[in-house]
């Protein structure tokens, strides 16, 4: 299967994009944490653990399944393949 240049630019940005998406997603919920470690007020770790739930679920978990799943797809259509090269296998 090959994809057309559209399509194939596509992919790579929403992988791209996706992975992005991840990376900020777990920096937000590190500030979070540290935020909640270090805080003595009961509402600011209350309101920073929550958020962190909600940016947990809301944020890199939907970021990490596209990101895989772009790059699968990319992998699987192009001439890299997903299994002739261990590195993009990992």
């Amino acid at each position: 299967m090959r994809l057309s240049v559209g399509v194939r630019k596509l992919a790579l940005t929403l992988h791209v994009a996706s992975s992005v998406g991840w990376l900020g997603g777990v920096a937000c919920f590190l500030v979070l944490a540290a935020v909640g470690m270090n805080s003595g007020a009961p509402q600011t770790v209350t309101a920073a653990y929550v958020g962190m739930q909600l940016i947990g679920w809301y944020g890199p978990v939907p970021a990490a399944l596209a990101s895989l799943v772009a790059g699968v797809v990319q992998s699987l259509a192009t001439e890299w393949g997903l299994f002739r090269h261990y590195w993009v296998f990992v």
